[in-house]
């Protein structure tokens, strides 16, 4: 059957979708895709509302994770990549999308979230995205995590960070 989302081959070189070269394009082996093409890295920090004083539990989290990563990776085109690199924390890889793209996506990833709260309290999450759009190799996945801790210091949905 399809991969399941979070599926890795043995080499950890796949994405959410089960879809190859996640590595390659981040240059984490010293490796590249030919030539060095603009791409949108956007991190991704899903924070879940606690119900009650412990939260859901047991199938119910698990569910409301995996509502949450479909959710997020809707948004993808065929080119695009996301991968997982923490509990709620990912990294979309979206190639050839200018800065003003690459901010509306992300302004529209928690246009999503916000709607699909509204519609259910099945799924309580927020989104929070630190972005920017580089040539440079390799990507600055450490800066974005650290920009996404900083915006959900500062109550900021949405910042970018130089490329």
């Amino acid at each position: 059957g399809a991969p399941s989302a979070g599926d890795t081959d043995p080499n950890g070189d796949t994405d959410l979708a089960g879809r190859p070269a996640v590595g390659r394009w981040a240059g984490a082996d010293g490796v590249t895709s030919s030539g060095v093409l603009p791409v949108a890295v956007l991190a991704v920090r899903i924070t879940h509302a606690a119900e009650g004083h412990e939260g859901p539990i047991g199938r119910t989290i698990t569910r409301q994770h995996q509502a949450a990563i479909e959710l997020l990776v809707k948004r993808l085109r065929p080119a695009d990549r996301a991968s997982k690199v923490g509990q709620d924390d990912f990294m979309l890889y979206l190639p050839a999308l200018g800065y003003d793209d690459a901010v509306a996506f992300a302004y529209g990833l928690v246009a999503d979230f916000a709607a699909a709260q509204q519609a259910s309290s099945f799924l309580a999450a927020t989104v929070t995205v630190a972005l920017t759009v580089t040539r440079r190799r390799p990507l600055p996945q450490d800066e974005l995590r650290q920009a996404v801790d900083w915006a959900i210091t500062q109550n900021a949905p949405v910042v970018t960070i130089e490329g």
